[in-house]
């Protein structure tokens, strides 16, 4: 439901409202626009997304638009809420128009790069991520788009690539997930030594969801090489972590059920 509030004002033309990042670079996810009316029905659409009330936040970000037509912040929202509705086209248009107000907006990129990828459209996913990146000046955030450029290479087997973009998103941000990804390219090429190294190094890290499928792969690794002493005892740990998890997990149900 349309909230109203105050007097309208007239819509008066006016350049492109680009959003700021932090000193560091980080996103900031607010709208820049001098309409006060605007950024009001703006706000009740976000706590409306939060509250997972995804058609009513649409009739805000819709009155919102109305009011300044030039604020990327808007069509990025907007774009959200249709994506959580399933209306794909209608997002990608949003996520879209927001690039073309603000080209500095690297979040938008890295939706339309998320729906390109899940309609099959690799290269137009990989040219949004590359995009990002190059508009992208906070390195932690640089580093998590790199990691979905590796992603894009090795869904296409260029493992290579993927390994080179894997190895410089280490570079700005340590993340055993990606070490273990690395790993992968690694053994999808047969490099089943550098493979090891990679599953060893992020092992060191102890990232309880990742350890049981490191002991796992390094284990196969291990067993290409032939060496089946040390699989078979990489095999052991991963089934370990596992008897344990569940065991607290079956601790849990039965405590539970006994309250």
């Amino acid at each position: 439901m349309t909230v109203a509030y105050g007097i309208v004002s007239a819509l008066v033309a006016s350049p492109p409202a680009v959003a700021q990042v932090a000193a560091d670079g980080v996103w900031q996810y607010r709208p820049q626009t001098a309409n006060r009316q605007a950024r009001y029905y703006f706000s009740n659409g976000v706590q409306l997304h939060k509250r997972g009330k995804m058609k009513e936040s649409l009739v805000q970000y819709d009155q919102a638009i109305k009011l300044d037509p030039r604020c990327a912040e808007f069509y990025f929202r907007r774009g959200d809420s249709l994506l959580e509705l399933d209306k794909l086209p209608e997002a990608y248009a949003d996520f879209t128009k927001a690039i073309e107000l603000d080209p500095r907006h690297y979040p938008a990129y890295k939706r339309r790069a998320r729906l390109s990828y899940e309609r099959g459209k690799i290269v137009e996913a990989m040219r949004d991520y590359k995009n990002a990146e190059k508009v992208c000046t906070n390195s932690t955030e640089k580093a998590e788009i790199i990691k979905l450029e590796a992603k894009m290479h090795s869904t296409a087997k260029e493992y290579n690539l993927a390994i080179e973009d894997f190895t410089r998103s280490l570079a700005l941000k340590m993340d055993p997930h990606a070490i273990m990804l690395r790993g992968n390219q690694y053994y999808s090429l047969k490099d089943y030594k550098r493979a090891i190294a990679d599953y060893t190094e992020a092992l060191t890290h102890k990232m309880p969801k990742l350890q049981d499928r490191l002991y796992t792969m390094r284990a196969d690794a291990y067993e290409k090489l032939g060496k089946f002493d040390l699989a078979r005892k990489d095999r052991k740990s991963a089934k370990s972590l596992v008897d344990d998890s569940w065991g607290g997990v079956l601790q849990d149900m039965d405590k539970q059920t006994k309250l």
